[in-house]
């Protein structure tokens, strides 16, 4: 589809339209979202696998407008879906942030993909351990899964994500 909107967003999707009002997912997401790590230079770095095969590790890269393999589909399991395939999501392997294929069941091994955004904190956790966070390393450029920083914690700013979105129809 073609990109019609781009910007940096307040509320991570639209909760009016995919919640019916028992909170129970009534629809597929409509927002491609987009996490944006800003550095302490102000550039944007967006996450993206290095390249679209099986356990190809997850980095940071400048953010592009419309590059799809920066852009995620946050399913109603917490999936991170790429969209240049939307088959395959962001999946814990270990500490290792890998392109995997989704999940079809929310059980455990599922919890490999499923993963939760702390609002308040700008933090992604993974569902199967919430003590590990997305964690960037700027040296290497790439994004693990390490000890959850508390906000105080110097070394808490590479655990701190934004969002944006592409709305793609």
């Amino acid at each position: 589809g073609n990109v019609v909107r781009s910007s940096i967003a307040s509320e991570f999707y639209n909760e009016t339209a995919l919640f019916g009002g028992d909170g129970h997912c009534t629809q597929a997401p409509t927002h491609i979202v987009l996490y944006q790590y800003a550095n302490r230079k102000g550039r944007k770095l967006c996450m993206q696998p290095t390249a679209g095969s099986l356990k190809t590790q997850i980095v940071v890269k400048p953010c592009k407008s419309g590059k799809k393999a920066q852009l995620w589909i946050v399913d109603w399991m917490g999936q991170h879906r790429n969209a240049k395939n939307s088959e395959m999501c962001i999946k814990r392997d270990g500490n290792m942030l890998t392109l995997g294929f989704c999940s079809t069941e929310f059980v455990h091994p599922g919890l490999q993909t499923n993963f939760v955004l702390n609002h308040y904190h700008r933090t992604l956790l993974s569902m199967a351990n919430n003590t590990k966070a997305f964690t960037y390393s700027p040296g290497k450029k790439t994004v693990t899964l390490k000890d959850y920083k508390m906000p105080h914690d110097p070394r808490a700013w590479t655990q701190k994500w934004d969002l944006g979105y592409e709305e793609v129809y």
